[in-house]
């Protein structure tokens, strides 16, 4: 019993870790495969932001989109509140399972109507 408990704690912390730096680990493919369907920005923010919450944290993906704004805010590019909701966007598709994968997330968020933001 003992053995099962260390055992259970252990797979927790690292699946913890896992969901931790999921994101930074997705990052680049992903974004190479929404960059390569997707021309218009906020429909980038939310397909990249869909995508990486069907396997990563809720929080992470947030955290990882405010880094995005972070550095185009530090000279990266050009900061955008719109940018970070359009990541909250794609967060909601994929949390209320509207896109259940990339190319869901990709198609609802290029079919979006951006007018409303």
């Amino acid at each position: 019993m003992k053995l099962a408990l260390i055992f259970l704690i252990m797979s927790s912390n690292a699946l913890a870790h896992e969901k931790f730096i999921c994101s930074l680990l997705r990052a680049k493919k992903t974004v190479d495969f929404v960059n390569s369907r997707v021309s218009f920005d906020k429909a980038k923010h939310c397909s990249v932001s869909c995508i990486l919450n069907l396997d990563c944290s809720k929080t992470e993906v947030y955290l990882f989109g405010l880094g995005k704004e972070l550095a185009d805010l530090l000279g990266n590019g050009e900061p955008d509140v719109d940018d970070i909701k359009a990541n909250r966007i794609g967060i909601i598709a994929s949390e209320v399972q509207i896109a259940n994968d990339s190319k869901e997330c990709v198609d609802y968020c290029l079919n979006f109507d951006w007018r409303t933001l």
